[in-house]
């Protein structure tokens, strides 16, 4: 009996124990004049049973004082009218610089072969604002390389190549060839290997790093598949160009405004 009361106030007890003596007396098998051992009334709920009046009594006290210690080790929680929390909701964790993911569409104007892409390109590929008339900044403080697609034109090839020369990571390109008089291909389809150089996130700021090459005859479409992260904490990166008009939206060229090989395609842009 005292484990089962350990933790339960005495005041509970003896109010749980007097609220119990007073129903039994009312119900008239039981009374604070008589013993335990009494036999109870003819019509008591425990005349005809098997066991004594004071057993049957012990347990039931016994029993109400285990819930009356569950009840005060675990209170409910109120509830309203239907059921939902009287608690007020907390707002949830929030993301607070927002990441995107989107294709960008070039055409090739020019054959081009192994032609540079750096990271600072792809902030740009993002897109940016004019800030002077030869300046712009970027959207996006940091991006990150998913994949390449290449249509090649008519007769014409498409490599991508792989940096490994600055990151301990062998070379890798896929290459599709179109023999003469052939029309149709598939894209050359490339996706960097994860955890190497160009699979990693590239934050602004950072010096130019190329990581891959493109191989491609002019009129070839190259679609690149990007995440990119909008600048909150950290600084954009500022990109010059020959002109821009400052407040004005601009999407880069793939290989940057010093070549502009691979002109954006359904958006403004300048170099």
């Amino acid at each position: 009996m005292a484990g089962l009361l350990a933790g339960v106030p005495p005041e509970k007890v003896f109010e749980f124990l007097m609220a119990r003596l007073r129903k039994s007396d009312h119900d008239g098998w039981f009374s604070l004049d008589r013993p335990l051992s009494t036999p109870a009334p003819k019509n008591s709920p425990v005349s005809k049973g098997s066991a004594p009046l004071e057993t049957k009594e012990v347990m039931s006290l016994t029993e109400g004082l285990v819930l009356a210690k569950k009840r005060t080790a675990r209170p409910r929680r109120r509830r309203g009218r239907r059921g939902k929390s009287r608690l007020p909701s907390l707002p949830p964790k929030l993301q607070c610089a927002p990441v995107h993911r989107a294709t960008f569409r070039f055409d090739v104007q020019s054959t081009m072969v192994q032609q540079n892409v750096t990271n600072v390109n792809l902030l740009g590929v993002a897109g940016s604002v004019g800030v002077t008339t030869s300046s712009v900044t970027t959207f996006a403080s940091a991006v990150r390389l998913r994949r390449i697609k290449i249509w090649p034109a008519a007769g014409g090839e498409a490599t991508v190549q792989w940096n490994g020369t600055t990151q301990h990571m062998p070379e890798a390109s896929v290459d599709v060839t179109l023999p003469t008089g052939i029309t149709v291909s598939e894209a050359t389809d490339a996706v960097p290997d994860a955890y190497s150089f160009a699979a990693l996130w590239w934050s602004a700021g950072a010096s130019a790093q190329a990581l891959f090459q493109l191989s491609a005859t002019a009129g070839s479409i190259v679609d690149v598949d990007l995440d990119y992260c909008l600048a909150t904490a950290e600084s954009p990166q500022t990109i010059s160009v020959a002109s821009s008009v400052v407040g004005t939206v601009y999407y880069g060229y793939l290989d940057g405004p010093s070549t502009h090989i691979m002109k954006p395609l359904g958006r403004p842009s300048t170099f």
